[in-house]
Order: C-alpha cells, then structure tokens, then sequence
C-alpha cells in the first residue's frame, strides 16, 4: 500500500504554491528527514518543484521516478480545494519566508493545521 504526499513550496508573501506528489513512502519517518537533511533552502526545494512528481522522495531525483510538472495554486485556499480530492496522506511545504519546512496531515488540512517538521516528527512510532 502506498503513503501518498505532496511537497511543495510557497512564497515569502504566502500566496503562490507550487506543489509535486509521490507516490511511495509520504509518511513523516521517511519524508521527514531526507526534506530537513537534503533539501534545506529555497534553490534546493525550488531545483526539487522543477523535477516534477516523483515515484518517492530520494536525497536526489533518480532517472526515470519522475514525470509531469509541479502544480501551482495563487493562494493556499485554491491548494487545499485543488488537492482536495488527491488521496495524498500528507503535505510539506517549505516556507521561503521563514526558511522552514511545514507539515501537515491532509485529512482537515488548513492553514492552521500546518506545523513545523522537525527530526522528533520523523521517529518512527512503536
């Protein structure tokens, strides 16, 4: 069974969001730590937006696991409408502005509901 997610990036004026999808492993235990170890500044994540979707999140995309463009939604309400019906389990988004990633479920997903990811939000739960 896959874990679905989408990644993506919104501006320092929080109002353009461009967005990929994977398909494979989306949960915070994997996701989590390649985004906070890998893709850590805007030119990273913006170089990541432009590979397209991915099969799975690597350190970097492999040939042939990625395919089509990023989506790109002018507000985040526009998102959550747009991805509504994506079967995605999670959402991470890197915040330009305050240089950080953000997570979320996507189940109830609002602009509150997003929260900084951090290495104790990528453990594995027993």
């Amino acid at each position: 069974m896959s874990t679905r997610a989408h990644i993506g990036i919104r501006n320092s004026h929080n109002t353009v969001h461009e967005i990929i999808f994977t398909h494979w492993y989306g949960y915070p235990s994997h996701h989590g730590p390649i985004l906070l170890k890998y893709y850590r500044n805007t030119k990273q994540v913006r170089a990541l937006m432009a590979s397209g979707n991915h099969e799975s999140l690597w350190p970097k995309p492999h040939l042939g696991d990625t395919w089509g463009k990023s989506n790109r939604f002018d507000t985040f309400d526009d998102m959550c409408k747009g991805l509504h019906d994506s079967w995605a389990e999670y959402i991470y988004i890197f915040d330009v502005k305050h240089k950080r990633w953000l997570f979320s479920s996507m189940s109830g997903l609002d602009s509150m509901s997003l929260k900084p990811l951090t290495l104790k939000d990528c453990e594995v739960e027993e």
